[in-house]
């Protein structure tokens, strides 16, 4: 079976479940919806954060990586 991007996390969701109220009985059927609900809010996570590089309001780590490099020169 495809190990999914989240399955190092499964045990971590399944407690937040369970945290929530559901049982264990429910999880087979919230586990998936919950990776998916997570997915997406990580790749939404990850458009923002490139815009705000786009737009200059956050440094990445090749420009520290340059200014590092100039700092020696």
């Amino acid at each position: 079976m495809k190990k999914d991007i989240f399955s190092d996390l499964e045990e971590l969701i399944k407690k937040d479940l369970l945290n929530q109220g559901y049982t264990e009985k429910d999880l087979p059927a919230k586990l998936p919806e919950r990776k998916r609900e997570l997915a997406k809010a990580l790749y939404k996570m990850a458009g923002e954060s490139q815009e705000e590089i786009n737009n200059g309001l956050y440094t990445t780590l090749d420009d520290i990586k340059n200014e590092l490099i100039h700092e020696d020169c």
